[in-house]
């Protein structure tokens, strides 16, 4: 995939990194399980991406940094939605989905950095939650793959954290504003 030295190249203009980083959510989407191949690199760049730093004096730089996280929040979104399609038998194939399940507590810790900055956007909020809903269900079935067990406590009080923090009267009108 060519995007993927695109995104990484230090001479690509910043703007158009978010986009190309949304669009490995929308090819998981479109070929499914096929995706395992580009997998792992794919993790690797958005869990680089997510740990962007930026001055947060900087509003452009605060609006940057929003649109490159709604991006990899996307992007997780739709990479669980495709690992999760029909095609190919998967269910017998834990093996290539192992970096996925590797990754879901780097997911889980970039959710949990956004939603505790004090400058995060809305959107991220309302992606971050899109996220949570993509996410495979636990499953007792041995066909099914398992997904490790990372929802502690402290993760279940930050997701209600943020609902009480996003949801509130004077939040409201912002989100419905985005969605």
């Amino acid at each position: 995939m060519y995007e993927m030295g695109t995104v990484q190249n230090p001479q690509v203009h910043r703007s158009v990194r978010p986009p190309i980083l949304s669009v490995f959510g929308d090819v998981a989407l479109a070929i499914g399980v096929e995706f395992k191949k580009y997998l792992v690199y794919v993790l690797n760049i958005l869990d680089q991406a997510g740990r962007a730093q930026i001055d947060h004096s900087n509003p452009d730089l605060v609006d940057y940094l929003a649109e490159l996280r709604d991006a990899c929040l996307e992007a997780y979104s739709g990479i669980f939605q495709g690992m999760k399609a029909p095609g190919p038998s998967l269910a017998t194939d834990l093996q290539g989905l192992a970096p996925l399940q590797n990754h879901l507590p780097l997911v889980v810790a970039f959710i949990e950095a956004v939603s505790t900055d004090a400058d995060r956007a809305a959107s991220n909020v309302v992606s971050a939650l899109g996220v949570l809903g993509s996410l495979p269900p636990p499953s007792s079935s041995s066909a099914s793959p398992r997904f490790p067990h990372c929802f502690s406590f402290s993760f279940f009080y930050l997701v209600t954290s943020v609902l009480f923090i996003t949801f509130n009267p004077t939040s409201l009108p912002n989100i419905i504003r985005i969605m």
